[in-house]
């Protein structure tokens, strides 16, 4: 095993360990640590990277690593998809690095009330940073929403102190955000679960994301259906709304989700049986609808991947995909 410079930061060492198909970098005090794969045929691409990119590239191991993968694999697909992402909001930014305080918090590694120490280097891959200077506006900014407090009332202070506002907003972040997940409304009956099962859900996962259905939750009989339904809107990245009903009238329920949604500023994709599209209410009638036929509902799949990716844009597990299907292709070959 050689030790060499870390492939995203270059000003920090990190140990690798080569194979036939990628890198393997261990990182001792990288922001891209601790661990990460770099797919061979990917490398050529960080020469064009700059400081920003990295730091975006970096946020995405992380998220991965918090999705449970030990050391996520960077493709070119991967190295595209960071590529092409917006600069997060300044907002967003600041919620994860109160996360960050908040984890040895939650792990038990510091007692609550008590101080939480840190190093500007461990809080740039939470917070999107790259330099000092804006860890330190960032924790300005918790620290003016009375989210965390300075014993010494100085922000460039080695430790701060979690304040009781600071986890409460940290719960409802938790609770309403999921990048990964897509919301299905649709009417629950046998005439639509093989639209579901063959089309909708097959046609989220191609596009990068999982589907939810509330009555497909671990926990739906425990719950307050009204309730777990608004809150898996508000965790969900998107919306998926199938407008079918039975026929003798629309179903309520589902324009209901579609229009609280709206109200939240999430994303919605329409789709409908074909025979039904008509009868459609007028406020939602003008939208593009993709429509699907009750004996092929496969052929959903793709117009729904496509209309996803277009306007949401690929989702944080269609990396993984990717590879699985690039790995499965090399074994057959082979």
């Amino acid at each position: 095993m050689d030790s060499t410079k870390c492939l995203i930061w270059p000003q920090y060492v990190s140990k690798i360990r080569p194979s036939e198909e990628a890198y393997m970098y261990y990182d001792t005090d990288s922001p891209a640590g601790p661990s990460y794969q770099v797919a061979k045929h990917g490398l050529e691409n960080f020469q064009n990277y700059t400081e920003a990119e990295r730091a975006r590239l970096t946020t995405w191991l992380l998220d991965r690593r918090l999705q449970g993968e030990d050391a996520p694999l960077i493709t070119q697909d991967v190295l595209e998809y960071v590529k092409a992402q917006p600069f997060m909001p300044v907002y967003k930014r600041a919620s994860r690095l109160l996360q960050f305080l908040v984890q040895d918090i939650s792990s038990h590694k510091v007692l609550l009330g008590h101080t939480v120490p840190y190093q500007y280097e461990d809080m740039f891959a939470w917070s999107e940073s790259v330099h000092e200077g804006e860890v330190i506006y960032l924790l300005s900014y918790l620290a003016d929403k009375n989210w965390i407090e300075f014993p010494n009332q100085d922000a460039r202070s080695a430790y701060c102190r979690v304040t009781v506002d600071g986890i409460e907003q940290i719960k409802r972040a938790v609770i309403a955000n999921d990048p990964a997940q897509a919301f299905v409304a649709m009417w629950f009956n046998k005439t639509t679960k093989e639209i579901f099962d063959e089309g909708i859900e097959p046609g989220i996962a191609a596009a990068g994301f999982k589907a939810v259905r509330i009555d497909r939750t671990h926990d739906a009989q425990d719950r307050n259906v009204d309730d777990a339904i608004i809150a898996e809107i508000r965790r969900s990245r998107f919306i998926v709304v199938d407008l079918t009903h039975d026929g003798k009238g629309e179903r309520g329920s589902v324009y209901y989700e579609a229009g609280f949604a709206y109200g939240i500023g999430k994303h919605r994709i329409f789709t409908c049986r074909r025979d039904l599209t008509k009868t459609l209410a007028f406020d939602v009638n003008h939208y593009p609808i993709l429509e699907w036929e009750q004996d092929k509902p496969e052929a959903l799949r793709e117009p729904l991947t496509q209309r996803i990716k277009a306007r949401i844009g690929e989702g944080p597990l269609l990396a993984s995909l990717h590879y699985r299907k690039n790995e499965t292709l090399d074994i057959e070959e082979q």
